[in-house]
């Protein structure tokens, strides 16, 4: 008990990372908060927005969406007519016209005309777009294939989440589209590998592995401390980290909505999954933690490999970002699917496993990703484990 104490002290009084994260979560905080104040501020308070949007939830009704879209050109149009438009009106304005568009996508997969969502016929995320695939593999005689039978599984999982409707979960939507956004997850695939990738290398570095190295059964004692106090400082800020921006959000604005279907969110207009929002908040945190654990065990076993702190960090940080980077830089093929999909990073940034569907071919039988996906990662952090106590209880001592 005494080294972990001692190990989380030294964690979490760093002083690099005390200053790292203290700008980090105090910046992104107060903008966040302001940005929800400011927003009731101007239409007049929550309860009056609350008030606008209360009789247009549920499915889409085709004339408000018409209105919507009459009132948009003409405010985008004249900026003095937009002058005189209530600020509350407008806001219900915007988000009406492009939830419409979005409904529009998930059964068609296009959009009304003259936005910049315009028919796509590369969308075949759509019903209709799916029903197009299945048609044609069937008159090719492809029924008993993974490709159809993906289909099937993907239709009859969207099939059960149901329709996308209009309902007020304005905070929920903005505390997404931020824990998601790919500046969030950068923040923290930063901050996990700074912290701990000097957590064995410092005792190289400094000399002292010749004290720690003197007994095998004192160095045991204290591998496993750093371990669980590595574990305790990543689940910490994750934690804090996330709870923040659901006080900057929802404390500061409001929970209504959490009850409503995940899939009203623009973002999460083709997720398989049946969520609500508060659901989906807490399965997102889950798969941070999950993810960041991954990518600082990882860093950890690095850093028990070598006195240099710098090589930890940027291997760790690179594990943490690979996906993202090689998404960037090179086509969607097949073959690079399983090294990203089934990653890290790719749990951690929640989002990008939650908003679609998305499975693997296991002889001709279509398996789902995510359960591949926690798998996947639960051995990289149980491998990462093990290698890091393994390396740094047989190692011996620099000299």
């Amino acid at each position: 008990m005494d080294i972990l104490k001692f190990e989380l002290k030294k964690l979490f009084l760093n002083r690099v990372n005390l200053v790292a994260i203290g700008i980090l979560f105090a910046v992104t905080f107060v903008i966040n908060l302001n940005s929800t104040l400011d927003l009731y501020k101007k239409v007049g308070g929550e309860a009056r927005l609350f008030e606008i949007y209360r009789p247009y939830e549920g499915a889409i009704n085709e004339a408000a969406a018409a209105e919507a879209k009459v009132m948009i050109d003409r405010m985008d149009e004249d900026p003095n007519f937009a002058d005189g438009v209530d600020p509350a009106k407008q806001n219900f304005y915007y988000r009406y016209n492009y939830t419409a568009i979005y409904f529009n996508l998930y059964t068609l997969g296009r959009s009304s005309k003259d936005t910049h969502l315009a028919e796509d016929p590369k969308h075949p995320r759509s019903l209709r777009g799916i029903q197009v695939k299945m048609q044609s593999l069937a008159e090719k005689g492809q029924q008993d294939t993974y490709k159809y039978r993906s289909l099937v599984n993907q239709q009859a999982r969207m099939a059960a989440v149901g329709k996308p409707g209009f309902y007020y979960n304005y905070d929920w939507w903005g505390l997404f589209s931020y824990l998601n956004g790919g500046g969030s997850y950068s923040f923290l695939a930063v901050l996990v590998p700074l912290a701990l990738a000097s957590v064995f290398s410092r005792e190289y570095a400094s000399g002292m592995d010749s004290v720690i190295f003197s007994s095998r059964h004192g160095r045991k004692k204290l591998g496993r401390g750093k371990m669980l106090a590595a574990t305790i400082y990543i689940v910490t800020v994750v934690l804090i980290y996330n709870g923040l921006q659901l006080v900057a959000f929802i404390g500061a604005g409001t929970a209504r909505g959490w009850d409503k279907p995940l899939n009203t969110n623009w973002s999460f207009v083709f997720t398989p999954f049946a969520l609500n929002n508060l659901q989906f908040y807490v399965l997102q945190l889950g798969m941070q933690l999950f993810g960041y654990l991954a990518i600082g065990l990882f860093t950890l076993y690095l850093s028990s490999r070598t006195a240099h702190a710098l090589y930890a960090f940027f291997g760790g940080l690179l594990f943490a970002l690979y996906p993202s980077i090689i998404g960037m830089l090179t086509d969607k093929k097949e073959w690079l699917r399983p090294l990203v999909e089934l990653s890290a990073g790719r749990m951690a940034k929640a989002y990008q496993v939650i908003v679609f569907y998305s499975d693997f071919n296991w002889f001709g039988r279509p398996v789902p990703a995510l359960p591949l996906l926690a798998a996947a990662v639960l051995l990289m952090c149980i491998a990462a484990y093990l290698l890091a106590v393994r390396q740094f209880t047989r190692r011996e001592a620099a000299g």
